[in-house]
């Protein structure tokens, strides 16, 4: 696995929504990514932020919608795992529209909730 975008602890506010965040051109084959979001502060409950990812086969020229994930909060945190242990760190893995040289993502994040997390996009 290599990391292809790296997310220090980052605050985030409700109504600062950051630019998109457009990759290098990404590695050719690739089949999968994976998308892990840790939380350092995190609301109680509810819906905190909102994903989308969109790629383009041209060299960011023109972009298509490819997935979309809202991470929430559960009592506080990301939620429980199968043994009742909180859930530290949410992952998330999505299969891309295309594959080539000339391949990049533009990740759009909507904050729903004030929140600060670090997070990390690698192929898999």
């Amino acid at each position: 696995m290599a990391v292809q975008i790296a997310i220090p602890s980052t605050s985030l506010v409700v109504g600062s929504d950051p630019v998109p965040f457009i990759t290098p051109t990404l590695p050719n084959g690739v089949q999968r990514y994976r998308l892990s979001v840790t939380p350092s502060v995190w609301p109680l409950n509810g819906s905190v932020l909102q994903l989308t990812v969109e790629e383009s086969q041209d060299n960011g020229a023109n972009f298509v919608f490819s997935a979309g994930v809202t991470f929430a909060a559960v009592n506080g945190g990301l939620g429980l795992d199968k043994s009742g242990l909180p859930i530290t760190t949410a992952l998330w893995t999505f299969t891309p529209v295309f594959v080539g040289t000339t391949v990049k993502l533009r990740l759009s994040l909507h904050i729903i909730q004030s929140c600060t997390v670090s997070a990390s996009v690698e192929t898999v």
